[in-house]
């Protein structure tokens, strides 16, 4: 709403009012009805609203009523005289089932903020009790609380009306398995009705790995002495951490979200309000009309309302069932996913370009009909997406295995999934899934986190960045800057922003944690920006890498099965584009020129120079005749020089491995770069970045990206590009091979894990003014397939 969102809401507001006012005056007409669903989507953005939102949800149910009642007389007066009243006005019909589907989600929304307000009520409406001034009366309070009897209530609850509203929009659908969005709305509204009867914790904190057997012996008696001090220790500091986090405000411990509960050391309460009303009947309907919305949602590509289902699926779940709830968590991270690529796609792409014109055709189509699985339209342009798009055929999700509880995963690998979940107002959760081909290992776990505390996070982590670039560029430094104590900052920043999922993580790694194993980490676009790879508990790693869901890591797995290794003689290059290294001493040439001249004169590409530099259809060219590899060596960002729109159209599925040593910059880069950017659009400039890069090269056909997130050096870059170019030329007889991720992960150390026999050279180092080993952190980043091996 911009920057005065109470005047343009006060606008709106008169502008829809005084339109209904105007068609109330007409009679009965569907433009009437989409007025008031208007106005009553508009409600749900009033920025007066109060912290109790059940008023306003009431006004806002006042409106979907009256609109159901107009869709119902538009209904009835179509239906007159007609033998199948659903297939001659299925206009009015989907008219009605979207003013349903809207009243179903109003009394959802209603009745999830009755029950998060439930112990703030019972508070606030609790008699006055005599007590002695001065004495802790809170015993007493919590007594009287607990013994007053549960009532019926003879009327419908909030979610029960949700669930009577849901069912009629599903019927009201001409197909027999309905509208994707009234089957969520459903399954939801069946969970709140469940979880009214049922009064339990959705999600409980998985319990610390088992610690291994101790041996026999007198040394066995001094480790068992050790473990029981070291976890006596450990259940004081959780003891002293719950006191001090304890909030005095009673509205600060509910939760906007019922399904989502702060875990207990209680005994789980299993006691029933009415058993007459079967809740495992409750619960199992509720979830096969999840799994009817996400099937009929994946058929038609409405990934959007997908993830809410599946995310509603994983509350069903909950700790009861962690493979479940782990793959239906990893199924709401793909389908956000699958809808955010397609729009950085759309986004970099030209006006004209075809296959986003599909792409934006059906979101069109979307919104325009309610149920698109019974259009003739929608079909016939989903089976031209399926056939002319590129970026489309990339990001589908089978149905048949996005539930699978045991992927098809390598059992070399741990997946880790980590997502921001938006919940009901204001509040935020993080979520962690564990993803194995043993279903007994798979795991997940959502707890409350917060938005302020992510957004700073965020803030130091940029600021750190620019820091570091003005170093590396040569700039004068802030006085008292420090890399040691900014980078240490940084990582107490990101470990206090994940803490409440850290402890689960620990758990799903096992009690030798990360020590040889190689992790995936399907990191969401908001958390990206973090250095996970700093996490402490993740230093003893094989490799750690990145992908951005599961099913995308699944596919690139099933086709790598079929595809050998790439050879760095091979390889094709984009160097210098500008011409911006120029000179006997720059940097970038006589680099690319050792590296060349060491592992292939065979290299073919394009490279900027005195004489001239590559054009955009030049550089299109060497992209796209990528067989192998494909390394972009120069200053600044990759799309800044070869333009997003460029890319776009390009099929890449021949080019398996994208190394983008960039990111350093020079005089002559910072000044075209300046006066490049101030002609850009915030839209552009976000292309740039490290994540939408790789999910723009991710979805025009590139494996593996290993791109950097931190401001870098041309000397910096030549060596590690070197190291994994050159990681497999001496290899005994009998090694096994190092894959693309291992060799970054091992290049690319920070000084904290350099072995101490290395001292002396970083002393010499930091004297010379070489600024490679003073750096404490990682620079770069895998994005993709891990397993990618380079050798000839």
């Amino acid at each position: 709403l911009g920057g005065r969102p109470d005047a343009l809401y006060d606008g709106a507001m008169r502008a829809v009012s005084e339109a209904i006012t105007i068609l109330r005056t007409c009679g009965s007409s569907m433009n009437l009805v989409k007025s008031l669903i208007c106005l009553a989507e508009l409600m749900y953005k009033d920025p007066s609203m109060a912290d109790d939102p059940r008023p306003t949800l009431k006004t806002i149910t006042n409106v979907v009523s009256e609109a159901e009642v107009q869709a119902e007389k538009i209904l009835a007066i179509a239906c007159e005289g007609s033998v199948n009243p659903l297939r001659s006005s299925l206009p009015a019909a989907r008219l009605l089932a979207a003013v349903k589907s809207a009243k179903a989600r109003c009394l959802l929304e209603l009745a999830k903020a009755e029950r998060a307000f439930e112990n703030f009520d019972k508070q606030q409406n609790r008699p006055d009790f005599p007590t002695m001034q001065g004495a802790d009366a809170s015993a007493i309070l919590a007594f009287l609380d607990d013994s007053v009897p549960e009532t019926f209530d003879v009327a419908l609850g909030s979610a029960e009306q949700a669930v009577v509203a849901a069912s009629e929009a599903v019927n009201l659908h001409k197909k027999s398995d309905g509208s994707v969005d009234s089957l969520y709305l459903l399954g939801d509204a069946l969970l709140a009705v469940y979880n009214t009867q049922i009064k339990t914790e959705a999600w409980k904190e998985p319990p610390p790995p088992t610690m291994p057997p101790v041996p026999s012996g007198d040394d066995a008696e001094g480790e068992a002495v050790e473990l029981d001090e070291k976890a006596d220790a450990e259940v004081d500091a959780a003891e002293g951490e719950d006191k001090e986090e304890q909030p005095d405000d009673p509205a600060e411990t509910t939760s906007e979200d019922s399904r989502v509960e702060e875990s207990s050391d209680t005994e789980e309460v299993t006691s029933v309000a009415h058993p007459e009303f079967a809740p495992d009947l409750t619960k199992t309907r509720a979830i096969r009309a999840l799994e009817q919305s996400i099937d009929v949602g994946l058929k038609t590509g409405k990934y959007d309302s997908v993830s809410k289902a599946a995310l509603c699926l994983a509350h069903a779940y909950g700790s009861a069932e962690p493979g479940n709830a782990a793959a239906a968590l990893a199924l709401s991270q793909s389908c956000k996913v699958a809808e955010l690529q397609l729009s950085i796609f759309t986004s970099a792409t030209d006006d004209q370009d075809i296959e986003a014109l599909l792409i934006r055709n059906k979101r069109l189509l979307e919104a325009t009909l309610g149920d698109p699985a019974a259009s003739k339209h929608s079909a016939s342009l989903l089976d031209r997406l399926d056939s002319s798009s590129q970026a489309w055929r990339s990001l589908q999700i089978d149905p048949g295995q996005c539930m699978a509880s045991s992927p098809s995963l390598p059992e070399d690998l741990s997946v880790f999934s980590l997502q921001l979940i938006h919940g009901q107002g204001d509040e935020t959760f993080l979520a962690i899934g564990c993803h194995n081909a043993d279903a007994g290992r798979a795991g997940a776990h959502v707890a409350r986190a917060d938005a302020t505390q992510l957004s700073a996070a965020l803030s130091l982590v940029n600021n750190f960045k620019l820091s570091e670039e003005k170093r590396a560029s040569g700039a004068a430094a802030a006085e008292g800057y420090s890399v040691t104590s900014g980078w240490g900052e940084v990582c107490d920043a990101v470990k206090f922003v994940l803490s409440p999922v850290l402890s689960a993580w620990k758990s799903f790694l096992g009690v030798e944690g990360a020590k040889g194993k190689k992790v995936v980490l399907l990191v969401d676009e908001i958390l990206s920006p973090l250095p996970l790879e700093a996490l402490d508990f993740l230093a003893d790693a094989a490799a750690v890498s990145r992908d951005f869901s599961l099913h995308i890591l699944l596919k690139r797995l099933a086709n790598a099965s079929s595809r050998g290794d790439v050879s760095p003689s091979g390889l094709t290059y984009l160097v210098d584009l500008r011409n911006e290294d120029e000179g006997e001493d720059g940097a970038i040439p006589s680099a690319f020129a050792a590296m060349k001249e060491r592992f292939g004169a065979d290299w073919h590409g394009a490279q900027g120079s005195s004489d001239g530099i590559p054009g955009e259809g030049e550089c299109q060219r060497v992209m796209s005749s990528a067989r192998g590899a494909l390394m972009y060596f120069g200053h600044g960002r990759l799309m800044s020089y070869v333009l997003p729109p460029a890319i776009a159209c390009l099929d890449l599925t021949q080019c398996r491995l994208a190394l983008l040593a960039c990111n350093t910059t020079n005089e002559a880069a910072r000044a075209a770069q300046t006066r490049l950017d101030n002609r850009k659009s915030e839209r552009e400039k976000r292309l740039e970045d490290p994540f939408r890069t790789a999910a723009l090269l991710s979805t025009r056909g590139v494996e593996t990206i290993v791109l950097p997130v931190m401001p870098c050096t041309p000397a910096g870059n030549r060596e590690t590009i070197t190291a994994l170019l050159g990681v497999n030329e001496a290899l005994e007889a009998d090694a096994p091979p190092v894959d693309v991720a291992s060799a970054v992960w091992n290049a690319d150390k920070p000084k904290a894990t350099a072995p101490p026999e290395d001292a002396g050279e970083v002393e010499a180092a930091d004297e010379s003014g070489d600024a490679k080993e003073e750096l404490p952190y990682r620079r770069y980043v895998v994005w993709g397939l891990p397993s990618i091996k380079i050798r000839a």
